[in-house]
């Protein structure tokens, strides 16, 4: 990841941030992002994206569009739910209708 000459560990930073109240950890190994998202209001609900290709990451639009869609998800899962989610994003040109 290499985003306007943050570290990755600054883009970590920011991405956990971004979740604030709920509680985010982000982990890297190799270009392998890992997310886990637990809700501040309901500490049973959580979900898990793994395998995120990070080389995608090299945008703002594309790091708040990962920080949405795992909201999305923790945001429709009931207090039982757990998920872990294999993640492959692919960037394209954006086509607007």
């Amino acid at each position: 990841m290499d985003l306007y000459g943050l570290s990755n560990l600054e883009i970590l930073q920011l991405i956990e941030r971004a979740f604030l109240p709920d509680v985010c950890r982000c982990t890297l190994a190799g270009d392998l992002l890992s997310l886990s998202l637990t809700s501040y209001r309901e500490p049973k609900k959580s979900v898990a994206l793994q395998a995120v290709d990070s080389q995608v990451l090299k945008s703002a639009r594309e790091i708040a569009g990962l920080i949405a869609d795992a909201r999305i998800q923790l945001a429709g899962r009931t207090a039982v739910d757990v998920v872990h989610v294999a993640v492959s994003v692919e960037v394209g040109p954006r086509r607007d209708p």
